[in-house]
This record gives C-alpha cells, structure tokens and sequence, in this order.
C-alpha cells in the first residue's frame, strides 16, 4: 500500500516527466529530509534514477553539526547512494549580519546544489518542503505587513540556473504525513536541538503561533492558511499578466534632459480604485503613501501638486498627472525597452548588444551581461530603502544595497543619486558601483548585453564589440 509520501513524490515525477538521469536531494539529516530522500531511493529504480545525497555543514552546532554529517554520510552508504558533502561555515559569511544566518545559510545551499547539478548534468534537485514550512512562511510574511505577493505559496519548482528544477514534492503533505511515514519504513533521523529554541522567529511560531491558532480555530487551520498561499499564488501570476496591458498609462519620457513621468489621467480613470493602486505601486516602485495622493490628484482641479517621497513634486495638468514636476526628476523610474542612450537629469545610461565573447574592457562604468538572460524592457531607477542585491562573487547571498554602499564608502550626500538597472524586480546592477551575480558570461555565452553609465552627455558613444 502506497502512502502519502509516495503518491506525492510519484504525482511530482510523473508531472516533471523525471526519469532517465541524476538527481539530487538535499538531506540535512532531520525527519523531512530523510523521509523524502527514503521516498526517492526506493522509487528510483522504478524511474531509473541514480540518487545523489548532497549535504551541507554549515558548522553552526560545532559537534553536533558533524554529527549530522557522520549519520548523513551512513544513511546514504547503507543505501549505496553517492554522498557529497560541503563544509561551509555560514557565521563567518559577511553577509550574516546584514539579512541573518537563515538566509545565508539557504543562499550557500541553494549555490551548494546548483553547483552539483550542473558538475553531474542532473535533472532536478528535490528539496522536502512541506506544508507547515509553507504556513509558518505565509505568518511570518503576513505579520510583516507583505503585499500579495509577499503571500504567494513556497513555490513548488524553480530554477537552479537557468536549466535544472528544484522541486519541492512533499510541499501539500503535512508533519503528521512525514511522521507516519517515518515510523512505518522504521527510519532514524537526527534532531536539532535548536528548532526549540526561541532565538528564531520560525521557531515562536511552530511552538507557539501554530498551536495557539489550531486550539482557537481547529485542526483544518493549518491546511486553510496553507491553501490561502496557494490562492495567492494565483492572484500574483494573474495580476502579472493582467497589469502588463496596463503599463502604458504610465509614460516615462526620457527625451529631454530633466524626463518627467507622465500618468494619462483618462485611462486611469477608467480603472477601479485597487487595480489603480496596484498599478501604480507596480511601476512607480513607490510608497503607499505616494501612490494616496497619486490617487488624491486624479480627482483634483488642474494646477493642483503633491510632494512625494525625497521631495519630488507631483502636479495635475488638465489630462495629465505629471511626476517630477519640479525639477526633481532624478528620483523618477525610467523604462527601457529597447536598446541605446536613456537619460535621468545629468546621468546617462548606454544599452548594447554585442556577439561573444567580449573583449571590451570592465570597469566601474562598465557591465556586461548575458544578453540570452535578460529579456527587455529594464527598468533603470533610483534606489530604495529595503533594496537587495546579491553581488557577483558572494554566491547567491544578498545585502541591502544600502550597505553596499556603505562598504563602498559612498558619501551620504550623494548616495540618493545612486541608481539601479533591474529585470524582473531583481536588480542587476548598482550603476557605476557593483554588479549582481545575475545573467554571469560563461564560456557558453554567445551574446553579450553591455551597460554603461556616466554623468553629463556622453559623446561619440560606440556599440561596437569595445
């Protein structure tokens, strides 16, 4: 008799159309990880699948860590499975004090297994997410005070790279699941003592958040929050798809030396009120706050001005809503969606497209990308408070822009004229200062998208090959 486990990890095979090759499963030793790595061995036959056990020490728990490693490493070789170890002591990371251990440690991880996949041509990596992984995400998420999309479920699949899966089979099954299937195949795990510990926000809320709530509300509690986040997964991809007929009610004119921002007063009137909000929060990478008296000048007499965050000035003209009014322009996003020179005040942006490989020189004004990576437009704005970048080289970890730039040593008074170039939300480079780890050139890269930045007007600016 199949259990719940298995018809899980089956559906997810069957669904990806997983066969035929390596995969790799990340096993930390506790009870979730096993499980679904005790799952995925005796399944692999059936699919002709060799396992990969790939753990990580992040040495936080000194002996105990080690000892995690010992059982990982006896549990994959009772198996006969192929068990690849990395030590990677995650508190001396430098990035630790800027977004936590938690965070850099799942960051090294997820760099740990790409770098496996890609070495041993896998195709997937399964990690043993669960159900109450999802809740606890969607509380903390929710108490923070997140949009819809802070809201969205753990994904079930992503990206490692640009080519394998990691897929997360056991994310609709529960602890309770786990558990019986644990102790009907009679497994052994190692358990962390630090998961009861109170230092950790995830763990108050296992301990305490999650009973509470299920005492108040019933057992389903858990399984309703779990299906309010894959609701919201839905309304996200949908409200992607539904706003990007939308965007151009929101014109950035980048033709003169101080562009200006420019919102058709008709057409957004024609939206209902949240679908307006939405909107302008989307594009405008605004506050709340700005998108209020945004709303506020729809309605307002022609001559009428708001002041928005930094300063920058706001006014309503007869069938226009102009951002940047005052002459405060540079705080202004500016879409690019399409190749050549755009402007923002004194500060100029160069976009080209070259044939590999480059042979152009790098410096600070200088970018290049893989251009197969990035698709347009891009969106070339003024940094936020609360922006992340995960610089190249720091594999995969990301810090606040605004510590970048105090590592950089950047005078306060010029830092709110920093801008960044971003795809997707992601920001792919600090301009002028630090690149991310995003669309790297690799000896596959053909073509090439070369950025580069400056004040005052550039003159006879080339796009040839450098």
């Amino acid at each position: 008799m199949t259990s719940i486990i298995d018809n899980a990890l089956g559906d997810c095979l069957a669904e990806h159309g997983i066969a035929d090759g390596v995969v790799i499963v990340g096993v930390s030793g506790g009870i979730d990880s096993i499980v679904l790595a005790d799952a995925l061995v005796r399944a692999a036959p059936s699919y002709r699948l060799r396992v990969i056990i790939a753990h990580v020490n992040h040495g936080l728990r000194e002996q105990h860590s080690d000892a995690d490693e010992v059982f990982v490493r006896a549990w994959a070789q009772e198996r006969q499975c192929q068990f690849i170890c990395e030590y990677t002591p995650t508190l001396e990371h430098p990035s630790v004090p800027d977004v936590g251990i938690e965070a850099v440690a799942r960051n090294l991880r997820y760099d740990f297994f790409l770098r496996l996949a890609e070495e041993h041509k896998a195709i997937a990596v399964f990690t043993a997410h669960t159900r109450n992984d999802n809740v606890e995400t969607f509380l903390m998420q929710a108490a923070r005070g997140t949009g819809y999309k802070g809201l969205s479920s753990i994904p079930r699949t992503r990206l490692l790279g640009y080519v394998c899966p990691l897929l997360r089979p056991l994310l609709d099954c529960s602890r309770n699941d786990v558990q019986s299937y644990a102790k009907g195949k009679g497994l052994a795990w190692r358990v962390d003592h630090t998961n009861d510990s109170f230092q950790y926000t995830r763990n108050r809320v296992r301990h305490q958040v999650l009973p509470a709530l299920q005492d108040a509300l019933g057992a389903s509690a858990m399984h309703g929050i779990h299906t309010t986040a894959q609701n919201m997964t839905h309304v996200r991809r949908a409200l992607d798809a539904l706003l990007a007929p939308l965007r151009n009610m929101i014109i950035t004119d980048g033709s003169t030396d101080a562009p200006r921002c420019t919102l058709d007063v008709v057409k957004l009137q024609t939206l209902q009120i949240d679908v307006c909000r939405i909107l302008l929060l989307d594009v405008l990478h605004c506050t709340a706050v700005d998108v209020e008296r945004i709303l506020a000048l729809l309605q307002a007499v022609p001559g009428t001005r708001a002041t928005l965050h930094d300063g920058v000035s706001a006014l309503r003209e007869r069938d226009h809503i102009v951002i940047g009014a005052s002459g405060v322009t540079e705080h202004l996003p500016v879409t690019i969606e399409d190749f050549g020179l755009a402007r923002s005040g004194n500060r100029w942006l160069m976009l080209d497209r070259i044939e590999g490989p480059y042979h152009g020189t790098y410096s600070d004004e200088v970018a290049v990308f893989d251009a197969d990576s990035i698709a347009l437009p891009l969106v070339w704005r003024p940094w936020n408070d609360g922006d992340r970048i995960c610089p190249f080289g720091m594999k995969g970890a990301s810090v606040l822009v605004s510590d970048v730039l105090t590592n950089l040593k950047v005078p306060h008074e010029t830092r709110r004229s920093v801008r960044v170039l971003t795809h997707d939300s992601s920001i792919l480079w600090i301009c002028g200062l630090r690149r991310s780890d995003l669309a790297p050139i690799t000896p596959a890269t053909t073509r090439l998208l070369r950025c580069r930045y400056g004040s005052d007007v550039p003159t006879n600016m080339d796009t040839g090959n450098g």
